[in-house]
């Protein structure tokens, strides 16, 4: 009997760690990637980023809330030249799958609403809007607190905005 609780709290003592990385809590991140603006002509591909904060309910289902900012993307068409930027925040359902105690992928759809500043043959214009969102991405967590995330994003249907990042990710019990 002695031997069972031994084994019983051993067992229960090298899991715990792994364990408490799929406790429900609160989580931070932060990124920077590379996005990409469709349906600009010959637009340079732009540095992005993120910070977001999120809740996950258990292992698979989260919530997320966060700041995206895609950058600045230079394009020419012709001779005419122009910049755009978009920047806004977005809010997400998170839905993931462990692949092993610290891998997992994960899946989001939300929305976005953002402004975006452009400039084309020396015209400033900008304007506001809200998109759909929904993004890929996977997570490694180096111990129960503490991982790396690798995600795609993309906001909008049609000409849309996509952004590869990679980031750190904090989580709180």
């Amino acid at each position: 009997m002695k031997k069972a609780i031994l084994a019983a709290a051993l067992a229960a003592a090298l899991a715990s760690p792994l364990a408490m990385a799929n406790e429900p809590g609160v989580y931070v991140g932060a990124s920077v990637g590379s996005s990409e603006y469709d349906g600009l002509p010959n637009v340079k591909k732009a540095t992005g980023g993120k910070l977001l904060i999120g809740y996950s309910f258990n292992q698979n289902i989260a919530v997320e809330a966060g700041y995206l900012t895609f950058g600045s993307a230079d394009f020419r068409e012709g001779f005419i030249n122009g910049s755009v930027e978009v920047k806004g925040f977005n809010a997400s359902l998170v839905l993931s799958a462990p692949l092993s105690p610290e891998l997992s992928v994960h899946g989001k759809v939300g929305y976005f609403d953002g402004k975006g500043n452009g400039n084309v043959a020396g015209y400033n214009i900008s304007g506001r809007g809200s998109d759909p969102s929904y993004g890929l991405g996977a997570t490694y967590m180096f111990n129960k607190n503490t991982g790396a995330r690798l995600e795609w994003d993309r906001v909008g249907s049609g000409d849309a905005i996509n952004m590869v990042s990679a980031g750190v990710v904090f989580k709180f019990k």
